[in-house]
């Protein structure tokens, strides 16, 4: 996954830990199997993380949830 999104194994572990993934699988060995659903999710954190969004941002985008500003 680290490979095919150009992030790191730490950084894809944080998404993952704060719910900015989809709960995933594990290997017999312990490793982290992700569905393509993960991968398009990373394409868009790391695209958002590029143009400067927060994380907090982030995971209230990706959370479905509106909030309007007036």
């Amino acid at each position: 996954m680290a490979a095919r999104t150009g992030l790191s194994v730490k950084a894809i572990r944080h998404y993952s830990d704060i719910g900015l993934l989809p709960l995933t699988r594990r290997s017999a060995g312990g490793h982290r199997r992700y569905a393509h659903e993960a991968l398009e999710q990373l394409s868009l954190v790391r695209q958002l993380r590029a143009l400067n969004t927060s994380i907090a941002e982030i995971a209230h985008l990706t959370t479905g949830e509106h909030t309007a500003i007036w």
